[in-house]
């Protein structure tokens, strides 16, 4: 422990809660695992109604800082008791700002209070409500994101990730062969990226697999794990066996056709397909979809980091 609030935004949180307010006090700080030694960084939105100058207050013991649309607006880093700081007053247009407070108790008592005063609360210092604070909450639809790409093809993949797609669609699994790739508007010279994630029901070993004319790769949480590139006719390959929680896992399928036939065949095996290898379905298949804002912070929990001066949470 130091006495400053060390640089959160760079360390792995412990967990991840939903706070409607921040206002805590010794005993009333809840989802905290220990009493001493820890820090939170909550993220979000203040959402105003109406236009005007607005202030804002921290409560801390020990240190705390606020953050809006990125400026620190409260500074009240450092060891010490309960100790209330404000910022200058900050004119804000109905809408909604980005918001985040960071705040680490070194050791003793412990206090984090985040207050404000404006058109919104009659000009009263209030404890910002949780009809006031949002954050994004991600939504999740069957089948991948798919891009597509004219004339970009070669015999080995280019980085379709640095180009422009021509035109995207939804696709619910990925399994297509000749007069069967949906959306594509020619026969040849194309590539397609499909990306979202892949959900698994079960702990264990997973096995991938592509088969595909001419080249395609398969990233899973950023790790190229199938290599099927080159031109070739449909040829499959596979990873290694992957071990995987259940949850969600990120998944980029990459594929070009320079010429000739064409084909795209996403496999897998494991806990989920009773280790029978099937084509994904798309009930295993996300993509996100326009999230939506609920009330209240998302919150970051950090142990055995604490300063008197917050660090960079972020």
């Amino acid at each position: 422990a130091q006495c400053n609030v060390p640089d959160l935004a760079s360390l792995t949180p412990a967990h991840r809660e939903i706070l409607p307010n921040l206002h805590m006090h010794r005993g009333k700080f809840p989802h905290v695992r220990q009493e001493d030694n820890f820090c939170l960084r909550c993220k979000g939105y203040l959402s105003t109604k109406k236009s005007g100058h607005y202030k804002f207050y921290t409560a801390s013991d020990d240190g705390s800082l606020l953050y809006l649309n990125g400026a620190k607006v409260v500074d009240n880093n450092g060891c010490h008791g309960e100790r209330e700081r404000s910022s200058e007053d900050k004119y804000l247009s109905a809408g909604t700002y980005e918001l985040v407070v960071e705040m680490c108790e070194k050791g003793g008592g412990e206090a984090f209070k985040v207050r404000y005063e404006g058109p919104d609360t009659g000009g009263s210092k209030v404890t910002v409500p949780a009809s006031a604070l949002k954050h994004e909450h991600k939504r999740l639809a069957e089948g991948l994101e798919c891009d597509y790409f004219y004339d970009q093809a070669r015999c080995y993949v280019p980085d379709l990730g640095g180009l422009t797609p021509s035109h995207s669609a939804v696709l619910p699994n990925i399994y297509m062969h000749n007069d069967k790739f949906p959306h594509v508007i020619q026969d040849n010279n194309f590539c397609i990226r499909c990306s979202g994630y892949l959900s698994t029901k079960n702990s264990g070993n997973y096995k991938f697999y592509t088969a595909s004319d001419d080249g395609s790769l398969l990233y899973l949480n950023g790790e190229k794990v199938v290599d099927n590139n080159g031109c070739h006719g449909e040829r499959e390959r596979s990873s290694q066996q992957k071990f995987l929680g259940p949850g969600i896992h990120h998944l980029v399928v990459d594929m070009c056709e320079k010429g000739g036939g064409e084909n795209l065949k996403m496999r897998y095996e494991g806990p989920d397909t009773g280790n029978s290898k099937v084509a994904i379905p798309a009930s295993a298949l996300k993509h996100e979809v326009k999230p939506f804002y609920a009330d209240g912070l998302d919150c970051d929990y950090f142990y055995g980091k604490a300063q008197c001066d917050v660090p960079d949470l972020a």
